[in-house]
C-alpha cells in the first residue's frame, strides 16, 4: 500500500509465530488518506496466541472487538486509538491479566467499561478518551488497577460519582474525566496519588 507500513521489525520468534504486529501511516501528520481498512479485531484474531503487542493507531480499521480477543494471554499492549470499531468492549478482554496499556480512544466504541476491567492487574495505561458513547459509571473494580499510572476517559458519556476508592490508585500520573456527566465532589482521597501531576475534570 502507497502510503502506510507493516512494520515487521522484531515481529517473528525463532518458531515462526508472530509476536508484534503494527500496522501504521508512513507519517501521520502529512498524510491524508484514511489509512489501512478492513476488520482486524474479529474471532481469527484468536490463532495469533502469542502476540505480544497490537499497534493498530490511526487507521479505518472497523467492526466490533471479537470475545476471541480474550485468548491472547500474552498481550502486553493492545493499541488502536483512532480508528472506526463499533460495538462494546467484550468482557473477554478482562482476561488478559498480563495487558499493561490499553489505547483505544477515538475509535467509536459504545457501551459501558467491563466490570471485571480491575481484574486486567498489570495495567498501567488506560485511555478511552473521545469515544462519544461510551457510558455507564466506572466500575468499582477499576480502582483496584494499582500500577495504574495513567487513565484517560475524557469526552465519553460517563456518570455517577468519583469514588473515594480512587486514593488507590497511588502511581496515578495522569487523571482527565472532563466531558462526561459526572456528579459530587471529587474525594479527598485523591491526594493519595502523590505522583498526580495531570488533572483535568471539566
Amino acid at each position: 500500500v502507497a502510503y502506510q507500513y507493516w512494520n515487521t521489525h522484531n515481529c517473528t520468534r525463532s518458531d515462526g509465530t508472530i509476536a508484534e504486529m503494527e500496522y501504521a501511516r508512513a507519517d501521520p501528520v502529512n498524510d491524508y488518506n484514511d489509512g489501512l481498512k478492513g476488520k482486524i479485531f474479529g474471532d481469527n484474531i484468536a490463532k495469533l496466541r502469542n502476540l505480544r503487542q497490537i499497534r493498530v493507531d490511526d487507521n479505518s480499521f472497523y467492526g466490533e472487538i471479537a470475545p476471541a480477543i480474550g485468548n491472547l494471554r500474552q498481550l502486553v499492549i493492545l493499541s488502536g486509538g483512532n480508528n472506526l470499531f463499533s460495538g462494546t468492549l467484550p468482557n473477554e478482554l478482562t482476561r488478559l491479566t498480563t495487558l499493561q496499556e490499553l489505547v483505544l480512544g477515538q475509535s467509536h466504541l459504545s457501551g459501558p467499561i467491563p466490570d471485571k476491567i480491575g481484574e486486567l492487574e498489570s495495567l498501567a495505561v488506560l485511555f478511552l478518551w473521545d469515544n462519544k458513547e461510551m457510558n455507564g459509571t466506572i466500575p468499582d473494580s477499576l480502582y483496584n488497577l494499582t500500577k495504574l499510572e495513567m487513565l484517560n476517559l475524557g469526552e465519553n458519556q460517563f456518570n455517577g460519582t468519583i469514588s473515594t476508592s480512587i486514593g488507590n490508585l497511588e502511581h496515578l500520573e495522569t487523571l482527565i474525566l472532563g466531558g462526561n456527566h459526572f456528579t459530587g465532589t471529587l474525594p479527598s482521597e485523591l491526594g493519595r496519588c502523590h505522583e498526580l501531576s495531570i488533572l483535568q475534570i471539566e
